[in-house]
């Protein structure tokens, strides 16, 4: 019979990076506590996603998330307020929970965007949607973060300013095509690009990560 002393301990407390329809739960692996045992090492994370209506709570899902994964997960949403638990798992059994509630900010969802290279400039592009057909946008886009860096996964921090690239809009039946030109790269080096969309509540998350090639 296993001890309870040999479950593991909960979470260290979990946090979250929350945008409309993507949350980033991340949390620290519980201590070592007082496991002797020879399967003492978390296996998995348990997380279950639950919703709140009426005074009442629904179970909406539960899964294990590996414990190779970098202590964190991506979850896509559609809800306002979503409350998560998040339990260790190990060779014993499960521990205890630790609760984490998200509330979801009202901005836009994140552009997915594609680059086309030409001589000494780049063109990404992408397409926007009227705001009811996107969740908990409030308002039209009022703006877009671009970001560039010359190593994959490194953009800078600091988005590019207004005079290092162009954007054009184009209405095409009930999208909004996106371009922005970026100026005055040099040719035969990769550069890497995303982009947020903004708002009336603030930035989007980032768009995917392209890659592009400036030659003349």
């Amino acid at each position: 019979m296993n001890s309870a002393s040999n479950l593991p301990a909960g979470t260290g407390g979990g946090t979250f990076g929350g945008t409309s329809g993507i949350v980033g739960l991340r949390w620290a692996a519980p201590p070592a506590g007082g496991c002797t045992g020879g399967k003492c090492a978390v296996q998995d994370y348990m997380v279950s996603y639950f919703t709140y209506s009426g005074g009442h709570s629904t179970l909406v899902t539960s899964y294990l998330v590996g414990a190779g994964t970098a202590d964190g997960v991506n979850l896509s949403l559609n809800l306002a307020t979503d409350t998560f638990y998040l339990k260790a798992v190990n060779g014993y059994g499960t521990g205890p929970s630790t609760e984490v509630k998200v509330l979801l900010e009202n901005v836009p969802v994140p552009p997915a965007i594609i680059a086309t290279a030409y001589s000494r400039q780049v063109v990404l592009s992408w397409a926007d949607y009227p705001r009811s057909d996107k969740a908990h946008a409030i308002g039209p886009i009022t703006g877009y973060a671009v970001y560039e860096g010359t190593s994959a996964g490194k953009e800078e921090t600091k988005p590019l300013g207004p005079g290092q690239y162009s954007v054009q809009t184009t209405t095409v039946g009930s999208a909004v095509d996106i371009t922005v030109t970026v100026s005055g790269l040099d040719n035969r080096t990769t550069y890497y690009f995303e982009v947020a969309d903004i708002d009336a509540a603030g930035p989007s998350a980032l768009s995917n990560e392209v890659p592009a090639t400036p030659d003349s």
